[in-house]
């Protein structure tokens, strides 16, 4: 009996909390979904035996 009380006791007190914190943060989450990531630039290492190779493959992607 003790444990099924300890239970009951915990469901409310935990969904007390949950119902007070939704109701102050007013109904908002607390994250922002991010649709996609993209880098604003980009380092290229490339050792000097394939540096000019490397130079002339990136100038034909732009």
């Amino acid at each position: 009996m003790l444990l099924l009380d300890g239970l009951l006791l915990g469901i409310l007190i935990g969904a007390a909390w949950g119902l007070l914190s939704y109701a102050l943060s007013g109904g908002r989450r607390d994250f922002t979904s991010v649709g996609g990531m993209q880098a604003d630039h980009y380092s290229v290492m490339a050792d000097s035996e394939v540096a000019e190779q490397a130079q002339s493959l990136l100038a034909q992607l732009r």
